[in-house]
């Protein structure tokens, strides 16, 4: 994705857009929304959102990445599988987190709720509505609150195993770097958190020993005076009468 075209849009209200080669992807950065990426696909530049997805400002990005680069995997120019799903089985969106022990909890008026087992994280599906361009799935981490809470929600025809993409980013046991003091308190207090110490210089191996060796001088320089100059070097001592 990184060689995608990248606008940077200084009258508009998205800092940021990065769109496929073809302009049927869509990744827009809001930096002071709170919902600060918004993502969609269509079936040509010119028309509405197939489907879209909008991601609060405190998702993690490594989870922002499970989704963005599936669909950077996806796209190609004679391909639509970013804009379909071959499933019509609301589980397969959320299949990586019931694979990982997370509890479905049941339907009620429509809604599907799937907890982890800290209860800390979890996604929410309405399993009824099939209007085109509604709010259907939900994935979230951290307590309730503005600077707590990670949602990323999606509409109802996106593709699933793009939504699964996002979900198995949230149940991937890799440990992630964070400052302490930029993380929220709240937050903290319920992270396993472990310091981690800079990593040690390495120790130079011969090729650099000799390399810095041949850097230095071996000898000063003999002094000289420029042609222009007036001044004339000291007489050397004669012997002592």
């Amino acid at each position: 994705m990184a060689d995608w075209p990248h606008h940077h849009l200084d009258d508009g209200p998205a800092q940021l857009l990065i769109t496929s080669p073809d302009h049927r992807i869509k990744i827009a950065w809001f930096g002071d929304d709170y919902d600060v990426w918004r993502i969609g696909a269509s079936e040509n530049p010119a028309s509405e959102f197939r489907w879209s997805a909008r991601i609060n400002h405190t998702t993690p990005p490594e989870l922002v990445h499970g989704l963005t680069s599936a669909l950077a995997a996806e796209w190609s120019e004679d391909s639509d599988t970013f804009l379909t799903s071959p499933s019509y089985r609301w589980t397969d969106a959320v299949q990586p987190l019931l694979d990982a022990g997370w509890e479905r909890g049941p339907a009620s008026r429509g809604t599907v709720e799937i907890i982890s087992p800290d209860r800390l994280a979890g996604a929410s599906i309405d399993i009824v509505t099939t209007v085109p361009h509604a709010d259907v799935y939900t994935l979230w981490a951290g307590p309730p609150g503005w600077g707590t809470r990670a949602e990323a929600v999606f509409t109802t025809r996106t593709p699933k195993h793009l939504i699964a993409a996002m979900a198995t980013a949230f149940v991937d046991p890799r440990p992630v770097v964070r400052e302490k003091t930029l993380l929220h308190p709240r937050l903290a207090e319920l992270a396993q958190l472990a310091p981690v110490s800079p990593p040690r210089p390495t120790a130079p191996t011969p090729a650099d020993v000799r390399r810095r060796a041949a850097s230095r001088p071996t000898a000063l320089p003999a002094p000289s005076i420029p042609r222009w100059s007036t001044t004339s070097r000291p007489a050397s001592a004669g012997p002592r009468r």
